[in-house]
């Protein structure tokens, strides 16, 4: 099923031709039947007295906003109040916290309907989608292959056509990975403008919220609703209230865009480099000018990045590792145990964030954005996630190399925009990320929409 856009939605609530109490229903009937392993649980009774709510407000013609009345998965490490939230990990599949956490209080106040959990790899920490709440997220362009992690349900749900949208994390790609392998829409917005408070936190200098959905101007617009400023959370900044889709339509003729070439080579599959590459030269044609950007070794600071996460997420789970050892996945027990350092060492490698930072913007310099593949590989069958495969010459897992090119966008903060640019002859997709500079999203959704539409 092609579910409708927010957008479409909304309009259809608006103009009577569509019930939100209908629509739920229908909803309800999808989640039931979800075959992708994309869903942990949801309230139906919750689900249809929001509805109705909803429903008497668009007949009443006063919505709260454009996503009243419509259901959004919500990632398994947000809290969610008298719904079980299990950070992917069976000793807390009877959970359930006493509170929302702050973006789904803000998201219920705009109307939507928040009572749909989505899995996600055990405690945010995989790429693949394999090792999440009974076991594998499968990819609903073949369910033979794994989704992408670790906001693995979230990605699976919405290209499935359970859900219209659906919120994740990121703090290595964890929105970015799933939304290229599933061929969505992916936002990582820029670090610290929306509140991580009631979020099982993986790092805190990382992680960050966002948003995946089937078209640029949806995304935009749920992001929109995410940004409110919480006084109780030391983590967020204020931010810039801006519309985000304020931009979208507009020309990009004459914009400049960097092209980062060491992304598009060496451990990469061949399909996805070369469609990657047409469509940066697709911009070309909208008048886009493109500057080749060469970045010195980044492999100490990849990992600056992956050590200092895994030693914030060890610090999180040391209760978890004590007491649940059993069932934790040893893949994710391996990744927690390696965040096992020295005050010395974390504090030592948080600090060389910012080389990469100004890295990032010499490369930016006149440019407006940095474009590169968000992931050199597409998804795998379910359980060859580790195993041994030779790309572009290099000896590597899927596991390994398929964050190699996101952390760079949670390591420095910056914003990230993935898009859907084409598939393989297996007909699994890849995506190409646009980066720009901090609370410059709108910008990116400009750019990124009217490529897709250039594409289509």
């Amino acid at each position: 099923m092609k579910q409708l856009s927010l957008i479409e939605l909304s309009e259809k609530f608006k103009a009577k031709e569509l019930s939100p109490v209908e629509y739920s229903k229908d909803i309800i009937r999808l989640l039931k039947e979800d075959t992708y392993n994309a869903i942990i649980s949801f309230d139906e009774n919750s689900i249809l007295t929001r509805s109705k709510e909803a429903e008497y407000r668009y007949v009443h013609g006063a919505p709260l906003s454009h996503i009243d009345g419509i259901p959004i998965g919500i990632k398994d490490i947000i809290d969610t109040k008298n719904l079980y939230t299990t950070y992917g990990c069976d000793a807390y599949r009877k959970y359930m916290p006493l509170k929302d956490a702050y973006i789904v209080e803000t998201l219920k106040k705009a109307g939507a309907i928040t009572d749909i959990k989505t899995n996600t790899c055990q405690f945010a920490l995989g790429p693949t989608g394999e090792y999440c709440l009974d076991g594998a997220v499968r990819n609903p362009h073949n369910p033979q292959y794994y989704s992408g992690g670790s906001s693995a349900g979230s990605a699976a749900a919405v290209a499935a056509g359970l859900l219209p949208a659906a919120i994740g994390t990121d703090s290595g790609g964890s929105i970015r990975m799933p939304s290229s392998l599933c061929g969505l829409i992916g936002m990582k917005p820029t670090y610290s403008i929306i509140s991580n408070a009631g979020i099982m936190p993986v790092s805190d200098s990382v992680d960050t919220v966002g948003t995946l959905t089937n078209s640029v101007k949806d995304n935009a617009l749920l992001l929109e609703m995410l940004i409110s400023y919480n006084n109780k959370d030391w983590r967020q900044s204020y931010p810039p209230y801006i519309h985000y889709s304020y931009r979208i339509g507009e020309s990009i003729k004459e914009s400049k865009i960097g092209i980062i070439l060491e992304f598009f080579s060496g451990c990469i599959d061949s399909e996805v480099a070369k469609g990657c590459m047409k469509a940066v030269n697709e911009l070309q044609s909208l008048g886009v000018t493109i500057y080749e950007k060469k970045l010195p070794d980044l492999r100490e600071l990849r990992e600056a990045h992956q050590l200092s996460m895994l030693a914030f997420a060890h610090s999180v789970h040391i209760k978890d590792i004590e007491n649940y050892s059993e069932y934790i996945y040893p893949q994710v027990m391996a990744r927690l145990q390696r965040g096992n350092i020295s005050s010395t060492q974390y504090v030592q490698l948080e600090r060389r964030k910012k080389e990469l930072i100004n890295i990032l913007f010499d490369a930016l310099d006149e440019t407006e954005c940095l474009v590169y593949p968000t992931t050199p590989l597409t998804a795998y069958k379910v359980g060859e996630g580790e195993n041994k495969i030779t790309v572009g010459g290099v000896e590597t897992t899927p596991y390994a190399s398929t964050g190699s090119t996101t952390w760079i966008g949670s390591f420095s903060g910056m914003p990230c925009l993935s898009i859907p640019v084409g598939k393989t002859k297996k007909g699994l997709p890849y995506g190409l990320t646009l980066m720009g500079r901090p609370h410059d999203e709108a910008n990116l959704y400009r750019i990124g929409d009217q490529l897709l539409k250039t594409l289509k």
